[in-house]
């Protein structure tokens, strides 16, 4: 079984406000063998539509209507700091570039791009980060070591010495 059959299928949250481009995405993605989790045109309804769907990449423009990319990308790595996006922008600025990576961004693409520097900037951000719920995917071989207390004596302790005052007469 080839190494992409063994994988479950990775699912893609695209957010920009261009349909042709949400278009062209989707096809590259699904001959990929990659889901579309689903389509956003700002924002806004992309972060609500990550809340809903979970994927485990967005594609996120910077440029749109209602809210930009940079102002999404804050929101959805306050949200899950585990996000795992890739801005998309017509601006190749390197400043925006930045930026968006210092702000939680996994990887940047500058439109136009080639259909396989999509594939390939996705396969990437997977490969290099944890996957979603890491900690139920260890394997159970793998255990932490076990760590007992070491063993300690109490100190011997004396009972108190009391004295007792003489009776009064």
């Amino acid at each position: 079984m080839a190494e992409d059959e063994e994988m479950e299928k990775i699912r893609v949250l695209i957010i920009d406000d261009l349909p042709f481009m949400r278009a062209a995405i989707r096809g590259v993605l699904e001959e990929a063998g990659m889901e579309v989790a689903g389509e956003a045109e700002n924002g806004r309804d992309g972060i609500f539509l990550y809340m809903q769907t979970q994927p485990d990449i967005v594609l996120l423009d910077i440029v749109m209507p209602v809210m930009d990319g940079i102002t999404a990308l804050q929101k959805l790595i306050r949200q899950d700091p585990l996000a795992r996006i890739i801005m998309c922008s017509a601006l190749g600025e390197q400043e925006l570039i930045v930026r968006a990576i210092q702000m939680g961004a996994r990887d940047f693409i500058v439109k136009p791009f080639q259909p396989q520097r999509i594939v390939s900037a996705i396969q990437k951000v997977i490969r290099n980060s944890f996957p979603r719920g890491a900690s139920s995917e260890v394997s159970p071989e793998v255990s932490p070591p076990e760590i007992s207390p070491p063993e300690v004596s109490p100190p011997e302790v004396s009972p108190p010495v009391v004295e007792q005052a003489p009776p009064s007469e």
